[in-house]
């Protein structure tokens, strides 16, 4: 292939890539990722195990955030959905508040809840809580998003929910772990 040919199909490769991969020293990330290109309606029909249906709240502002979510249209009660927002940066923040806060910081932004689970990776930390039949994980990326309207900096937190009663909640908190990994390879190193 010419040096022309090589550097054409580069470009191309590169403007399908859902968002361009971080470099090792840059920990800022300019857009989210629209959340659809990554949960597809194949992934959703393979986690809920029935056909799916888009929900209508689904919505990719690139300097904001990304949400996408499917229910099952055969039995109630199953649902998938990622979301990525850019949030302020102070409320998670690991390297500057004590763990008390970012605790708290992180059952505030999934609706009140206490967290069943923290784990130190992927990214900063990553919060699991489970409700009855619904298990929701928190990443705390440490990935930097860019000023907000205010001029605050921001941070990539990413949202999961899984909801299966036909699975137990760790086998749907496996589930969203192995997203938030995939998720999070993919900003940190484009892949």
């Amino acid at each position: 292939m010419s040096g022309r040919a090589t550097l054409l199909a580069t470009l191309i490769a590169a403007a399908f890539l859902p968002s361009a991969p971080l470099h090792a020293a840059d920990r800022r990330l300019g857009e989210i990722t629209d959340a659809c290109s990554l949960l597809t309606v194949p992934l959703a029909v393979e986690l809920l195990g029935q056909p799916v249906k888009p929900l209508a709240s689904n919505e990719h502002i690139p300097t904001f955030h990304s949400q996408c979510a499917f229910s099952g249209l055969e039995r109630g009660g199953y649902m998938i959905s990622v979301a990525f927002k850019f949030m302020v940066k102070a409320m998670f923040d690991a390297d500057a508040l004590p763990p008390e806060q970012l605790d708290f910081n992180a059952g505030f932004a999934s609706g009140g809840l206490t967290h069943d689970e923290k784990l130190p990776y992927p990214g900063e930390a990553a919060y699991v809580f489970e409700d009855g039949e619904h298990t929701y994980l928190l990443l705390v990326t440490g990935i930097d998003g860019p000023e907000d309207g205010a001029g605050e900096q921001s941070t990539l937190v990413a949202h999961y929910r899984y909801d299966h009663p036909q699975r137990p909640h760790a086998q749907r908190r496996d589930e969203l772990m192995k997203l938030a990994w995939r998720h999070y390879r993919l900003w940190r190193l484009g892949r």
